[in-house]
């Protein structure tokens, strides 16, 4: 069996700073997600609060049926 080789000196500490980089950069992105998120679901609220009125822009009779109202899918 064959000695386990030696790392160079530093690689340690150079993969301990990695990984701690790329940790706070996974925490930034999982931050920007939940303020999109809040975002969409607070644009998805207006759409609906703005078409539960029962009217169109045109003046036309709405007809909300639900989510298969959004992104153009339907029954």
């Amino acid at each position: 069996m064959s000695p386990i080789p030696q790392s160079p000196e530093g690689e340690l500490e150079r993969a301990e700073a990695d990984a701690a980089a790329l940790i706070e950069k996974g925490k930034r992105w999982f931050a920007e997600a939940r303020e999109q998120t809040k975002r969409d679901d607070e644009d998805i609220a207006a759409w609906r609060r703005r078409h539960a009125g029962g009217y169109n822009e045109d003046g036309t009779r709405a007809s909300f049926t639900g989510e298969s109202d959004v992104g153009g899918g339907g029954n």
